[in-house]
């Protein structure tokens, strides 16, 4: 049960999830701001106050039930003799987590990381719906951005470029984390 409550966020649609988001933290009428009414708390102007931390709560609201299911896969895929073996020679249970799990979850933890910063470069649908790159433009993301230039100023060209760059940039993160991650790369 547990596994499918973290995990239907991430199943659902980025619209879904905005539509539902945006509704929750209404300054008026919202789900979030009734609570804090009824506890005898003053209400909050959730996406005035605080916008880019607020998307940044809801995407990883969003995400965290697809990084559970991959470092759960990473801790099946950890054989337990490493573990009783560590047991045997006397290993409480923070040195094998310190010195077996985590070092053999290193290339779950990369992926994770990689994919975690492609997705927040090219993050788009939760600052689209919930706040529309408001207010002013805090919420204008890099492909918001390039949303704006291609279709509501119609310069395509500028978009376009401004997509190469954001692809070169995504490429180079990407880089720099494989080779990061390499260089704490454990033999066995």
């Amino acid at each position: 049960m547990f596994r499918v409550v973290l995990l239907v966020p991430y199943l659902t649609s980025v619209a879904i999830v905005g539509l539902l988001w945006r509704n929750i933290l209404d300054p008026e009428l919202g789900v979030l701001n009734r609570v804090l009414m009824a506890a005898g708390l003053p209400t909050q102007q959730w996406l005035n106050t605080a916008p880019l931390l607020t998307i940044a709560a809801v995407t990883l609201w969003q995400s965290v039930g697809y990084t559970m299911v991959l470092f759960l896969a990473g801790l099946q895929g950890i054989p337990e003799t490493y573990h009783e073996a560590a047991k045997i020679d006397g290993a409480d249970a923070w040195r094998r987590f310190w010195r077996i799990t985590l070092p053999l979850l290193a290339p779950t933890t990369l992926f994770v990381s990689v994919m975690a910063v492609i997705s927040g470069l090219q993050a788009f649908g939760q600052a689209y719906i919930i706040t529309g790159g408001g207010p002013g433009d805090a919420t204008d993301l890099s492909v918001f951005h390039i949303f704006n230039v291609a279709f509501r100023t119609r310069d395509f060209g500028y978009s376009s470029a401004q997509s190469v760059l954001l692809l070169i940039v995504i490429v180079a993160f990407t880089v720099i984390q494989l080779r990061a991650g390499r260089r704490g790369e454990v033999t066995y």
